[in-house]
């Protein structure tokens, strides 16, 4: 990913860049793998040895606050990070853990009309949980 766009994003979101939360967005937005904050601080310690656990979860934290991220609970019931700018929904495997991404065309959500009027509703994701092929043609143990 490119360093400028990064730091443009962050000053877009009102976030002050520095060299943490450049690198930390572009491993969110390069990476597929929807990692946790654990997996992502361990990522980026072998380039700064120096950072701290929690400087990567409260950034992560600042991030989806700002809507630069999206977060969502594994079938671990873990918290994981997917920094895709488009909009989309997730698949996780309730067997073998995997996550995949979906295309946010592929689902249709209704609103209820009196949940408009109560709420203001700015997105939505949805998760699905199950197996996936793999696991479900997998005999059971």
């Amino acid at each position: 990913m490119d360093p400028v766009t990064d730091k443009t994003l962050l000053a877009g979101a009102g976030i002050k860049p520095n060299r943490y939360r450049i690198e930390l967005l572009q491993y969110l937005r390069a990476s597929k793998e929807h990692a946790t904050a654990e997996t992502i601080f361990q990522r980026l310690a072998v380039k700064f040895p120096d950072i701290s656990f929690a400087t990567v979860y409260n950034n992560l934290n600042l991030f989806y606050r700002h809507q630069l991220v999206r977060r969502f609970l594994s079938s671990e019931r873990e918290s994981r990070y997917d920094g895709a700018g488009h909009p989309h929904h997730h698949f996780v495997c309730l067997a073998c853990a995997l996550v995949e991404d979906l295309p946010g065309e592929g689902v249709s959500v209704k609103v209820a009309p009196e949940l408009s009027l109560r709420f203001q509703l700015e997105s939505s994701e949805t998760v699905f949980y199950g197996h996936c092929p793999r696991c479900r043609t997998r005999p059971a143990t």
